[in-house]
């Protein structure tokens, strides 16, 4: 049986975000890969750096470990808006908060546990909360001090950018 032959990358829409965080992706200037066929062959070029792969799967991979570092999300397609001044250590916390509270394109077991949050988990002005502020998050239960990382950036997330 003959593998499928990829689509081109269309990144996710983000009409169903709140408006401060559309503001805070932003789409990238070049496609994000490009489906090439030569001679019979189908290979999935990096847009980023080039680099050849035979399967999307591939890519995605190398994209989430090679890219997660300049803010780029291979899920959802846009670049996360961070600060310059941001460490290598804070990105990455940026990036995995996006992936597990507002990435339009997260996992199932991402969205199946926002779904749980924003039905039992409110705060006091009636938003949900937060999951890395749930403690019975059952995603990176062996990573407390990524989770505090990802609390300490959520709690001033709002004032780096106003």
């Amino acid at each position: 049986m003959a593998a499928a032959i990829p689509e081109a990358f269309r990144p996710a829409d983000l009409e169903e975000l709140p408006e401060q965080l559309r503001r805070e992706l932003e789409m990238p200037q070049a496609e994000p890969y490009m489906v090439v066929r030569v001679e019979g062959t189908v290979n999935i070029v990096c847009g980023i750096c080039n680099r050849q792969f035979e399967t999307l799967k591939g890519w995605r991979i190398h994209t989430s470990r090679m890219h997660k570092q300049d803010g780029f999300c291979a899920r959802c397609g846009h670049y996360l808006l961070l600060p310059p001044d941001f460490t290598a250590a804070q990105k990455g916390a940026a990036m995995e908060l996006h992936a597990l509270d507002w990435c339009p394109r997260a996992c199932a077991a991402v969205m199946k546990e926002r779904q749980a949050i924003n039905t039992k988990w409110h705060s006091p002005g009636g938003q949900p909360v937060p999951a890395c502020f749930n403690k019975s998050s059952t995603l990176h239960p062996a990573r407390p001090v990524k989770r505090a990382l990802i609390w300490a950036i959520n709690s001033c997330w709002l004032f780096v950018f106003d």
